[in-house]
């Protein structure tokens, strides 16, 4: 996001700082050389003249300096803005295939243990062989699924880079910011100064997007969002928090659910991008209740990801 507000302060610091200079030593050295009345009022207006014409000078340097630096800062977001949405199809397409085929993949992995348990008891043999061969079906749809799995990380995901995450996270929550349902919003970025990743760049932004998305529309788009970064034993993690309504204790294990819904959302669908972000990573999401009131989401990175 461009600091316009920024830029204008340091304008108007340097022109405030030149003019306090030049009218304090000139006034010294007036008073020291003019032998008399008419001769200061003389230096005076010479020192009128002089005035405008350093004064607009300078202006014009450091408006030039500003504006260049505006426009770099715009055209670096375009370029950005102009990848991502160069991506969105791809990226929207394998995201949804990673979420759906992740929570199949945990579905059948229910019922194969349940399977597993059943034929185990004292089940007619008759029961026992079709327990097997249902379960035969389940490993032949996991098999499936993994591949649309790894089909949907390959669409997205890219290749595994080092980079920074406190800039790349600085980065997305910008451009999340650009969106109408952000923009009220008070988001706070803070306990990030420089951590090296080995991770996926564009599923970290989308993942990031969606996060702050979904706290925003919590909110209805005019609460406190924080995000916050920590490094320890377990790994690296990322939290998410909002101020809004929360989610019921009895209903965040279904959250991630693709067609979960609450208050008129459907949770599940825009929380695919963290659940493909975590797949790839081999992390995990957890949920929580924020100190800000609503919902705290935990992305939480294996030791793995961080570069020694």
């Amino acid at each position: 996001m461009i600091r316009y507000s920024h830029h204008a302060l340091i304008l108007s610091g340097c022109y405030l700082l030149l003019g306090l200079l030049y009218i304090l030593v000139s006034g010294h050295f007036a008073t020291m050389i003019a032998p008399g009345f008419m001769e200061l009022a003389n230096i005076e207006k010479t020192k009128g003249i002089l005035f405008i014409i350093v004064t607009a000078i300078a202006i014009y340097w450091f408006g030039s300096w500003q504006l260049r630096a505006i426009t770099r800062e715009a055209s670096e977001l375009l370029e950005h803005r102009d990848v991502l949405l160069a991506s969105e199809r791809r990226t929207l397409t394998g995201t949804f295939a990673v979420a759906g085929a992740y929570d199949l993949i945990l579905k059948t992995n229910s019922a194969l243990a349940a399977l597993d348990r059943l034929e185990r008891t004292s089940l007619p043999v008759e029961s026992r062989k079709v327990a097997r061969e249902l379960a035969s079906e389940l490993t032949g749809l996991q098999s499936k699924m993994q591949r649309v799995r790894d089909g949907g990380l390959e669409l997205i995901a890219g290749e595994r880079q080092q980079l920074d995450l406190c800039k790349a996270l600085a980065s997305s929550i910008e451009i999340a910011q650009l969106h109408g349902a952000v923009r009220g919003c008070d988001v706070r970025f803070t306990g990030c100064q420089s951590i090296r990743v080995w991770a996926f760049p564009s599923l970290i932004h989308a993942m990031t997007v969606s996060l702050i998305l979904n706290a925003a529309q919590s909110t209805q788009g005019k609460g406190k969002i924080e995000v916050h970064v920590r490094v320890d034993d377990e790994g690296l993690t990322i939290e998410v928090h909002d101020n809004g309504p929360g989610i019921p204790a009895a209903d965040r294990r279904l959250v991630f659910e693709p067609f979960y819904s609450a208050n008129g959302r459907v949770i599940g669908m825009e929380l695919a991008a963290a659940t493909a972000c975590v797949e790839a990573h081999g992390g995990r999401v957890d949920l929580f209740s924020s100190h800000l009131g609503g919902t705290r989401f935990d992305v939480v990175f294996p030791v793995s990801v961080l570069v020694q």
